[in-house]
């Protein structure tokens, strides 16, 4: 998810899609307040548009690194980002304000699923994907990440002189493919006695990923990943980047851990409903990484 746009907590004082006289006929964002009225990017990203409207007033929108724009507006002047700048999260981008079609200083804030913001098209629930919980910052006024929340480095995994099979779930049970001997394969973690590796999908330039029993060498263990979390839609989960076979799926605003990116997709390690295996495999979804 992305972080608050404030550094303090807020609260909401109009919802998603609220019905009213507005000109969508509802809501086409979330409304916060704060008492620091500082705001900051919600995420990475570049800097779409900085306009005055004299609906949203003072605006600004940042098209995020995973493809999204938010609009952020209603700013007590125009922010000192221009068009094109690249940013972090966590940058800040300007003051809280009341300017434009605003009865007092608020934020207003949409998220739609679309590199180029328009008007009211392609809307999302700005509370799916925007942890408002999230305003931690550094002494440096970054977001501080915790060593859990940064990918894990991958290990080298090599088989030995047999044929290794390739289990999907960590119970060490069902086979979704194998290993020949000698090759190589990277190894991301471990849950029980099961190794999460990630090796090459024959015949192509795409990757595969499993539990194994053997270590292939591995002596420390990667550890760590990033919290990921579903949108409002199911999140469907491959064995491979090339997407040939689906493994399972991610229930809307599941959370589960991310070890990293293979092949522009994320590689997720989940808890499988109503057991206490887990099955690791790769989504196109960012999960607001």
């Amino acid at each position: 998810m992305y972080r608050s746009p404030f550094k303090e907590s807020s609260k909401q004082t109009t919802a998603f899609k609220k019905k009213g006289s507005w000109a969508a006929g509802y809501h086409t964002g979330v409304d916060r307040v704060c008492s620091n009225t500082t705001l900051v990017a919600p995420a990475s990203g570049t800097i779409q548009r900085n306009a005055y409207d004299k609906s949203y007033g003072n605006y600004i929108v940042l098209t995020t690194s995973d493809g999204k724009s938010i609009l952020m507006a209603h700013m007590k002047s125009r922010s000192p980002k221009t068009v094109g700048t690249k940013i972090k999260e966590g940058d800040t981008l300007g003051t809280m304000g009341s300017t434009g079609n605003s009865t007092g200083p608020h934020l207003h804030i949409e998220v739609e699923n679309s590199k180029s913001w328009a008007y009211n098209k392609k809307l999302l629930d700005p509370n799916d994907y925007i942890d408002w919980n999230d305003v931690s910052t550094s002494a440096a006024g970054k977001p501080s990440v915790s060593p859990a929340q940064s990918y894990p480095k991958a290990a080298a995994w090599k088989n030995g002189s047999t044929t290794e099979v390739v289990l999907e779930k960590s119970d060490l049970e069902e086979r979704i493919g194998s290993l020949s001997p000698k090759e190589s394969a990277k190894c991301y973690g471990k849950k029980g006695n099961g190794y999460i590796v990630v090796y090459d999908l024959d015949g192509t330039t795409k990757h595969k990923v499993g539990f194994v029993k053997y270590a292939g060498g591995v002596k420390t263990v990667p550890t760590g990943g990033k919290t990921y979390k579903n949108r409002s839609t199911v999140e469907t989960v491959y064995a491979d980047t090339a997407k040939k076979t689906k493994i399972g799926s991610l229930d809307v605003n599941e959370s589960c851990t991310c070890l990293g990116t293979v092949d522009g997709m994320y590689l997720v390690l989940y808890k499988i409903n109503g057991t206490s295996d887990y099955k690791c495999g790769f989504v196109s979804y960012s999960g607001g990484l």
